[in-house]
């Protein structure tokens, strides 16, 4: 098989040309019979891409966007610009489409979504939800400061040691990103009380983070 790199904004054609802005660059062995335009939505992975479908107006969000629960992502800033992108191309197809209907998403997990801006804003709203849990957990901690591990015991409070585990690194993204946006500091830990399960092999425990 062959691969073919693609760029954001390429569009495969029907007759199974990829064209980057209205010149062909490569030429499809297999004709899929739609016309997909892809969508650069780097969070997840930095190379994700989402698919927009022309002839129905709709996008498959591959693992950026997931029919249930939500999936893990290496660069949360990234991604919070791609959801906010996504919603922007849901209303565009909503516009689009001759019965002014939502635009489906398609998943690469779960069920196909029938109004995928809502669906996406549903996930913006969660992440901002879950930097607001981490300021006020660290506005209860002694000086305001505390591990990446505290903070998920206290954000994910009654919840069993596998889940809490898997949770910590996600919170140390959303701790990456509020450092980024100058609401917290983060430095080496010195010398404050933290538990931390033998089975933690991560950094959580390792630094300390500070409410600015």
């Amino acid at each position: 098989a062959t691969f073919v790199d693609v760029n954001d904004g390429d569009i495969l054609h029907t007759d199974g040309t990829l064209k980057r802005n209205g010149t062909t660059v490569a030429q499809c062995s297999v004709n899929p019979n739609v016309t997909l335009r892809f969508l650069h939505t780097p969070g997840h992975t930095e190379d994700h891409i989402s698919l927009l479908l022309e002839e129905e107006q709709s996008i498959f969000t591959g693992d950026c966007v997931l029919g249930e629960s939500t999936p893990v992502f290496s660069n949360l800033p990234a991604y919070m610009r791609s959801l906010e992108r996504l919603c922007d191309e849901f209303d565009e197809c909503k516009r689009r489409r001759a019965n002014g209907t939502p635009a489906t998403l398609y998943p690469s997990h779960g069920k196909a979504i029938d109004d995928g801006a809502a669906h996406v804003r549903r996930y913006i709203v969660h992440r901002n939800q879950r930097d607001e849990d981490v300021l006020k957990a660290l506005d209860t901690c002694p000086n305001r400061k505390s591990t990446p591990w505290n903070l998920t015991s206290l954000i994910y409070q009654g919840l069993p040691l596998p889940v809490r585990l898997g949770a910590v690194g996600v919170l140390l993204q959303h701790i990456k990103k509020l450092e980024g946006e100058g609401k917290v500091r983060i430095h080496p830990a010195r010398g404050i009380a933290s538990y931390v399960a033998p089975e933690v092999v991560t950094n959580a425990a390792l630094v300390e983070v500070e409410r600015l």
